[in-house]
């Protein structure tokens, strides 16, 4: 299982990592670093350029594609990021067969085809090729760079392969020193000025901004003292639009905004142009241009006006396009003065000076990595002599080779050439003292070999008789059972012991006595020449016999007691020696050697009851049941998990009008193989083994859910469900009933839980408060199986529950035993004085029926009715038949179901 969960978990780390860098890539568009001049600088570059390194040039592409989407959806990013799709492209294909220097390849792309696309692009958008061009572009490559940089060292050191689920491949094992000079380098010029460039651009944009608010402040202020000027009757004029006053406003309009580029206008209440210093705009309505935006500026009055986002090609070419808008009422007339700030007047003062930091950045970026590749080339030379010079160095110097050391002025690496030098001298003189030592060590290897064996003689065999020992034997036939078997191929353990070899030892000294085991070693080892002995003490020995069939087993143990029935001659008699032999058969009887063994010492001591001079089999009557009980029982463990659980439901009728009043559910087990599985067969197996805790609070969670899915058809229909014994030892019972009826919304009053007679007979004080409990939650209560044990109504009154279910035994044939008749009877009438609900179980026979209703029986359940149902059938029950009435063929058909 752990396998199968890190298998999955590699499996989905391609995606997780996939998704980071959508997220981070996507996040980069939304939060882009804006610069002067609708330029922005981004880092969404950086991501993909990972993605492109990771999974290839298609995954990269892809995500370059959804990115854009994304900013054009949320943003309304500029289309152009759209060639960054040919950016990628074009590096992954300059990388395909090497995967460094992603910096070089990027700046590859700028050189030949980068700047021709964006260029092309941006004079199809704007048909302009100037100053602006060159400042896009530079900060294009600048841009493009830098997040190429960024990429380069993220996947030299971090360890981005591992968290997408990759191996390193061979290539990118190891960080070269050369690859390590280029970033420092590089981050150390690009950095700062990246951030430079970020602050110089905030700087000027706020610095522009104030300009075009102080520029229109002081023109609106000086229309107004110029306006202070004028004459009451003029004024007048003004306000009744008079042409000699418009005329008047436009020349001092006009003069205005010659020299400040400033385009003014007076608007009157119809918003029409009566004044300007744009003569084309005279006595227009004015107009916005369509599909701009305005942008408040900090300055009160003052906006900036421009394209909406997404509408050109470039950024850029929109801003060029924009313009400073500040309007103002003038004082005491029906006019607004509308002043616009071309964005030009700003660009040509400022775009000069950003293409110029730009191209000097870019000149610096250019000498810096063919600099940093000279020097570290130079560098990286000398020490990739040094290491072929020390590879393999004790070799060289084994072999006398000449070692040519590289020479160099840089001082470090001049110190470690010195130092390996020496180092190799001191290793030729260790070289001839090893050889020395090694013809010393070969002898002593000689000596400790010798005594390994007689080691091994002493730890594995026996020293009186030279057979192997008990730890030998187990360690033989441990071995034998790890290694694959041959098909049909098993391992007979023949255990002998040696009848009344006691009294042979008493009788004749222990020198005789191991004079006797010493023959019978012999004899065992000349009599079963094809299996081999093992003395595991005393007058104890164990032959081990492979064997296809049993009978095999039989001609060995025959030919063991043949071979010991020979007399033995000890201090001038005859004695003659029997043994008994128990045998055990693995995998049969055990599957490791000490129970083997262990089984084999039982088998021989019943060899020994029978009298001896015999062999006798381990389990001879192998008992079939005790291994369907364990293929059972691990089935049943894993039932529940893998869903093989149903309920099935019996209904309740009343007893007078036949109606469904409720109905119990019982467990039925689907096995994959053997089918359904009665309940008698794995509920006591679930008893024993403690899986009936699981398995009864499923039961009672699907109940509960079912119970009040069906509640729906048949409002106020009781579910009853059986609780186990082992479920009323739990301590925590009462609070995991309250949790399934709060998990599923079952009401308390309509789920009765039910438990036997014999359990409440025996466990009254230990179930006592939790059925208390539940009676305080509304949970009703009943005794099933009643009348089989015994119980008294005096013992029930502690708890005093809802309902008794009359045992089946007592209901079978009520019609012709008036014995059992009676006692029903009395039941049914001593349960009613307690107010107790009554419910006849097992009810199969119409006979049978109608005597518990002439008994006045509250409810019936049997096979006379229904048998238990699956939900689907049950439902359609309660949908089909607002009564219990059936009639007699459906009557015949459920009897023959019983």
């Amino acid at each position: 299982m752990e396998f199968l969960r890190r298998i999955r978990h590699q499996r989905s780390l391609p995606f997780l990592m996939g998704a980071a860098l959508y997220g981070l890539s996507a996040a980069s568009v939304l939060q882009s670093i804006p610069m002067i001049f609708g330029l922005h600088f981004t880092f969404a570059g950086v991501f993909i350029m990972i993605a492109l390194r990771l999974y290839g040039i298609l995954p990269a592409v892809f995500l370059s594609v959804v990115t854009l989407v994304t900013g054009m959806f949320f943003v309304g990013f500029a289309p152009a990021f759209l060639f960054t799709v040919i950016e990628v492209m074009f590096v992954g294909w300059m990388m395909r067969r090497r995967t460094e220097h992603l910096l070089i390849a990027d700046l590859i792309y700028w050189i030949t085809v980068g700047w021709l696309i964006t260029g092309g692009a941006y004079y199809a958008d704007t048909g302009r090729m100037g100053v602006d061009l060159l400042l896009l572009l530079f900060k294009s490559v600048v841009n493009g760079t830098f997040n190429a940089l960024i990429a380069d060292i993220a996947m030299a050191y971090l360890p981005l392969r591992r968290m997408a689920g990759q191996r390193l491949p061979e290539a990118e094992s190891g960080i070269s020193l050369q690859q390590i000079l280029f970033h420092i380098v590089m981050v150390a010029l690009m950095v700062p000025f990246v951030l430079f460039m970020i602050i110089v651009s905030w700087y000027q944009n706020n610095s522009m901004v104030e300009r075009a608010g102080v520029l229109t402040e002081g023109l609106a202020a000086q229309l107004n003292q110029e306006l202070r000027t004028w004459g009451e009757e003029e004024l007048r004029g003004l306000r009744l639009h008079s042409l000699v006053e418009l005329s008047r406003l436009n020349e001092v309009l006009v003069q205005m905004g010659d020299k400040a580029g400033v385009r003014s206008y007076v608007l009157d209440t119809r918003d029409a142009v009566v004044a300007s210093n744009v003569a084309g705009r005279i006595q227009k309505p004015w107009e916005w241009p369509a599909g701009w935006q305005m942008y408040p500026m900090e300055a009160e009055g003052l906006y900036l006006g421009k394209p909406a986002p997404g509408s050109r090609l470039y950024e850029m070419a929109a801003w060029e396009e924009s313009s400073f808008y500040y309007s103002k009422t003038l004082n005491g007339l029906p006019y607004l003065l509308l002043l616009e700030v071309p964005m030009h007047v700003f660009l040509e003062e400022l775009q000069p000076v950003h293409t110029l930091n730009y191209s000097l950045v870019l000149l610096f970026i250019f000498l810096a990595v063919m600099a940093t590749l000279l020097i570290s080339r130079r560098l990286t030379r000398v020490l990739h002599l040094l290491g072929q010079a020390t590879a393999d160095l004790p070799q060289k110097l084994r072999e006398e080779g000449e070692i040519h050391w590289p020479e160099t002025r840089v001082t470090e690496v001049h110190r470690l050439t010195t130092n390996f030098r020496a180092m190799s001298g001191e290793l030729l003189k260790m070289f001839l003292e090893t050889v020395r030592m090694n013809s010393r060590l070969q002898s002593q290897t000689m000596q400790l070999r010798e005594s390994e064996r007689r080691l091994e003689q002493l730890a594995y065999y026996d020293m009186l008789t030279g057979l192997p020992n008990r730890l030998h034997f187990s360690k033989y036939l441990s071995e034998w059972m790890e290694q694959p078997a041959e098909p049909g191929l098993s391992a007979a353990v023949l255990f002998l012991d040696l009848d009344r070899f006691k009294q042979i030892n008493d009788t004749f000294g222990h020198s005789a006595g191991d004079e006797l085991i010493i023959d019978v070693a012999k004899k065992l080892s000349g009599g079963v020449r094809y299996a081999p002995v093992f003395r595991l003490g005393g007058d104890e020995f164990v032959v081990l016999a492979s064997h296809r069939r049993r009978e095999e087993v039989v001609e060995t143990a025959e030919a063991i007691l043949a071979a010991l029935s020979e007399p033995v001659i000890l201090q001038g008699q005859e004695i003659f020696v029997r043994s008994s032999i128990g045998i055990s058969i693995f995998p049969g009887d055990a599957q490791d050697a000490e129970a083997l063994l262990k089984n084999a010492d039982d088998a021989m001591y019943e060899a020994k009851e029978r009298g001896g001079g015999q062999y006798a089999f381990y389990s001879e009557a192998t008992s079939e049941s005790a291994a369907e009980r364990l293929q059972l029982e691990q089935a049943l463990h894993r039932a529940l998990a893998a869903g093989e659980f149903e309920l099935f439901y019996q209904p309740q009728y009343g007893g007078t009008d036949g109606r469904i009043n409720g109905m119990e559910a019982l467990i039925r087990w689907k096995h994959p193989a053997e089918g359904y599985i009665p309940p008698v067969r794995f509920i006591p197996l679930a008893e024993q083994t403690g899986e009936i805790r699981s398995i009864g609070e499923w039961v009672l969670r699907e109940a509960c859910l079912q119970g009040k899915r069906l509640q729906e058809h048949a409002p106020g229909l009781l579910t009853a469900v059986n609780l186990s014994p082992r479920q009323l030892d739990q301590p925590d019972l009462v609070e995991r009933v309250r949790a399934i009826l709060q998990e599923t919304g079952m009401p308390a009053g309509l789920l009765e839980l039910e438990i036997t007679e014999e359990f409440f007979i025996r466990n009254q004080d230990k179930a006592e408060a939790a059925l208390r409990q539940f009676k305080e939650m509304g949970i009703r209560l009943a005794i099933d199986d009643f009348g089989t044990g015994y119980s008294s109504f005096a013992q029930m009154k502690r708890i005093m529950p809802d309902t008794l279910k009359i045992d089946r035994s007592f209901i079978r044939g009520l019609d012709q035993d008036e014995s059992n008749a009676s006692i029903v009877q009395a039941l049914i009438t001593m349960a009613h004085s307690l107010k107790l609900k009554v419910v006849g179980e097992g009810v199969e026979t119409e006979e049978e029926l109608l005597s518990l209703r002439r008994f006045g029986c509250d409810e019936i359940q049997g096979y006379y009715y229904s048998k238990p149902l699956p939900l689907a059938e049950l439902e359609a029950l309660l949908k089909g038949a607002p009564s219990a009435a059936s009639s007699d063929e459906d009557r015949e058909e459920r009897r023959g179901d019983s």
